[in-house]
């Protein structure tokens, strides 16, 4: 068993994820060349065909994504549900196929393939001209990758957030992809640091806080959902405005930039301690809501995002001002969609 295996099998990561990953790079590795010298449009259609294939084959992450759809929508019918889910799946196949011709991109047909809603560029400028930085909060909307090649090629001062992956060779595989954008990368274990220097420098930076985590337990679609608190931690640390950032696919396959409401931290927040950093965290998931509820079918579904929340352990850690008796009704129905 070779080193890499046996460290990362340390950290409770399952043999699934890695042998997933493993598969990708190696058709990465093969059909990579082939894929960037396609047409755009070709890709994208190829890229959902996958992601219709995906929906039929791969039971669990259809399993999680029918859960999840229903705690965000539980009265849409079963039906209206179940395409949510069938576009969920088509579109981020379709995301990861583009990813991967993205870099044959230059910059002109980055910045060409982008449609900024009225008013966002200029408010981009007015809040990156006040020299506090920005916290960019993304949701695993739309093609937010695209956003950061487009950040660094409209010439922003852009670092994002993401989370290493497990598999060296897909990593290196990600990283291959990533590489000149003209945007910077850090990894989430050891971003705090090198965050604060980019906004204290007047920099902007993108964190995907919607993923499952144990920092502390705020309402997301009315369910208490594990959320990050690096995007409240910033905010108080430098008085940077955090700003819910989306970029989502439209019919004709171009991409619309567009913002939420700008969320703010208080004058005196470092006084106000925990309760301001859950405040400013409850508004990032009203945030973020609120724009996946414009096109719930680009959301990334298939993640178990109420996975901790609703660990024994940490219910007690629920906000006070929630109904817990209906959230754990709709809780045990959701568990029983297959």
């Amino acid at each position: 068993m070779s080193a890499w295996y046996t460290s990362i099998m340390a950290k409770g990561v399952s043999k699934s994820s890695l042998l997933w990953q493993r598969f990708i790079v190696q058709v990465a590795h093969a059909s990579m060349k082939s894929l960037q010298a396609k047409p755009r449009k070709q890709v994208i259609r190829l890229g959902k065909s996958w992601g219709q294939a995906g929906y039929k084959l791969v039971a669990k992450s259809r399993r999680d994504a029918r859960r999840n759809v229903f705690i965000a929508y539980p009265t849409l019918a079963e039906s209206a549900r179940e395409v949510i889910v069938k576009e969920s799946f088509e579109h981020f196949a379709a995301m990861m196929f583009e990813f991967m011709k993205a870099p044959v991109y230059t910059t002109e047909e980055v910045l060409g393939l982008a449609d900024l809603e009225p008013g966002t560029e200029e408010t981009i400028n007015a809040l990156i001209q006040l020299n506090k930085g920005v916290i960019g909060v993304i949701p695993h909307l739309g093609n937010f990758e695209f956003f950061a090649r487009w950040a660094g090629c409209r010439g922003y001062d852009f670092t994002a957030v993401v989370r290493e992956p497990d598999d060296p060779a897909f990593a290196g595989l990600v990283d291959d992809l990533r590489a000149g954008c003209n945007y910077k990368v850090v990894n989430k274990g050891n971003a705090f640091r090198p965050l604060l220097r980019t906004l204290s420098n007047g920099g902007s930076v993108g964190i995907l806080p919607d993923q499952n985590s144990g920092d502390c337990f705020v309402p997301f679609f009315g369910m208490p959902a594990g959320t990050v608190l690096g995007p409240a931690k910033l905010a108080v640390a430098t008085g940077a405005p955090i700003m819910p950032l989306f970029c989502t696919r439209e019919p004709d396959d171009r991409y619309r930039i567009w913002l939420g409401d700008q969320i703010t931290s208080a004058p005196d927040a470092r006084s106000l301690g925990e309760s301001e950093l859950l405040r400013l965290t409850r508004e990032v998931n009203i945030g973020l809501e609120k724009g996946i509820r414009r096109c719930p079918g680009q959301y990334l579904w298939m993640h178990n995002r109420f996975k901790s929340a609703f660990e024994e352990k940490n219910r007690s850690r629920w906000p006070d001002d929630i109904d817990a008796q209906a959230i754990m009704s709709r809780w045990e129905v959701s568990r029983t969609i297959k």
